[in-house]
C-alpha cells in the first residue's frame, strides 16, 4: 500500500482549531512576516483572511507582520 503523506503543519493547524473551538473561541488570530509567502498560502488555504498589520521593534529593526483571522 502507498505510504501516507505526512502533513505535520496541517495536523497542528487542525489541532489548534479544534482546541480553540472546544474552549469556546469564536476567532483565531495569527501573524506572519509579509514575505513568508508559503505560510500565507497555507493560512489562506485554511480559511484565514488578512485582518491587518502589526508593527514591532526587534533591536534596531522595525518589523511588520500581516495579521490573519479565521472565524470559528
Amino acid at each position: 500500500p502507498p505510504i501516507p503523506t505526512l502533513r505535520p503543519a496541517q495536523a497542528l493547524m487542525d489541532a489548534a482549531v479544534a482546541d480553540a473551538r472546544s474552549l469556546g473561541a469564536t476567532r483565531l488570530l495569527l501573524g506572519t512576516h509579509a514575505s513568508n509567502l508559503r505560510a500565507i498560502a497555507f493560512y489562506r488555504r485554511n480559511g484565514f483572511t488578512e485582518a491587518g498589520t502589526r508593527t514591532f521593534q526587534v533591536g534596531n529593526q522595525q518589523c511588520c507582520d500581516l495579521i490573519f483571522a479565521k472565524s470559528l
